[in-house]
């Protein structure tokens, strides 16, 4: 009994919880600027054997990359529906209803936490989830991102939603690329 407390606890902080006897699956997720407000949702057995399908047929880390940033849209979408974030639109455009949009720091968190749920279903084999990192360029151009680390080179890359409307595929960045601005390659 107390493996299990101490297992519930652990996934509890790590901001979602693995599937159990319910089969749904459970994210604390970011509902607004700033991640000041969450929101848990839930994803039944049938949407994670769909994101397992998502990741069938990956053979190399590029490949791999490209279902991670199809994953992350694909998570967008789902989440959206239940946390209100499905209006949220790409970039902080000035005229949109507030509720529901998202920052790069809301971004940045809930993207770590779907790759880390990811990394948790065994699905990823050529990368790692890395801590978010920030960039600052200029007075207001502060900007927070997901970093996944390619296992056999060490190699890293931004995983960026922030930059699409919600449930449209990320963008995977060399890091180095992107920490010089570039939004996406070239």
């Amino acid at each position: 009994m107390r493996n299990i407390q101490i297992l519930l606890l652990a996934t509890l902080l790590l901001g979602c919880t693995t599937t159990g006897a319910t089969g749904l699956l459970t994210l604390n997720t970011c509902i607004n600027f700033g991640c000041s407000d969450k929101k848990k949702v839930y994803m039944p057995q049938n949407e994670i054997e769909s994101l397992k399908s998502l990741f069938a047929g990956t053979v190399n880390a590029e490949t791999e990359r490209e279902k991670i940033a199809q994953a992350i849209g694909w998570f967008e979408y789902r989440v959206g529906n239940q946390n209100g974030t499905w209006r949220d639109k790409g970039r902080n455009p000035g005229r949109v209803d507030p509720e529901g949009q998202l920052d790069c720091i809301a971004e940045s968190l809930n993207t770590t936490t779907y790759l880390k749920q990811i990394e948790r279903l065994g699905l990823l084999k050529w990368h790692s989830v890395d801590d978010r990192v920030v960039r600052h360029r200029m007075i207001f151009g502060t900007h927070w991102t997901a970093v996944i680390k390619e296992k056999e080179n060490s190699d890293l890359y931004a995983v960026d939603s922030w930059y699409e409307d919600n449930g449209t595929s990320a963008r995977v960045i060399p890091l180095e690329t992107w920490f010089n601005g570039a939004e996406r390659i070239l």
